[in-house]
């Protein structure tokens, strides 16, 4: 069992995160893709989400203006609203 007090342990998972940095090979992607984030979000600001949709070539990027970083269960329906229709569109026929 880990041992460690919650601020080392958030800690650990905050350095985690930083070193998972993959920004270089987002150019890569070709799938359509739609980044949706809020203007809120303390944990992914809007500056990181604006930054991710300009790496990823022709996707689209959808802000809401809040519901911080649990935005797809504090607003279901809201999140549910901009992304069916991005997949339906996305969806090839069969």
């Amino acid at each position: 069992m880990a041992s460690g007090s919650a601020a080392e342990i958030l800690g650990s998972r905050i350095d985690a995160i930083l070193a998972f940095d993959r920004t270089a090979e987002l150019h890569r992607i070709r799938t359509p893709t739609l980044v949706v984030g809020c203007e809120d979000d303390l944990m992914t600001p809007p500056y990181f989400t604006e930054e991710l949709a300009r790496l990823i070539r022709g996707s689209e990027v959808k802000m809401f203006p809040s519901g911080g970083h649990a935005f797809m269960q504090v607003a279901a329906r809201d999140f549910n609203n901009a992304v069916l229709p991005f997949l339906a569109a996305h969806t090839p026929p069969g």
